[in-house]
């Protein structure tokens, strides 16, 4: 299937695995989600009141006038939607009514945001003043 925008020829193409479109996503984040996004390739394992777990495939923070954070998981269009995504989803949303849960997303993205810093070491030394 061909797509014309704007004067440009675009081709439907579908990934072969999750994996692949995975990686896909990963290229084209700031197309996605906007230049102001930051992904985090993070996998924590969320889990409900009912102790019930997921694994989101990522984390994006977008930094706009509204931010907010998305957890992004990643399906091919031939999985079923009720059989798969559905339960996927919701099992996100119950993992979301859990405060350990909130917790965990927090300190993966801080582990997540400290892996683009290099710690510095630093020592000040000060000298007396001068008599």
């Amino acid at each position: 299937m061909l797509f014309v925008i704007d004067g440009v020829r675009y081709m439907l193409y579908e990934p072969k695995t999750e994996a692949e479109f995975e990686n896909l996503v990963k290229e084209h984040i700031a197309e996605i989600f906007g230049k102001d996004s930051l992904y985090f390739d993070i996998k924590p394992d969320l889990r409900s009141k009912a102790d019930i777990s997921s694994k989101p495939d990522g984390i994006v923070i977008v930094f706009s006038s509204n931010p907010c954070v998305y957890i992004v998981e990643y399906e091919l269009a031939r999985h079923q939607v009720y059989n798969h995504v559905m339960p996927q989803i919701s099992k996100f949303n119950k993992s979301f009514e859990s405060h350990e849960t909130k917790g965990k997303i927090i300190e993966a993205i801080y582990r997540g945001i400290q892996k683009f810093f290099i710690p510095i070491q630093t020592s000040l030394h000060f000298a007396p003043p001068a008599d």
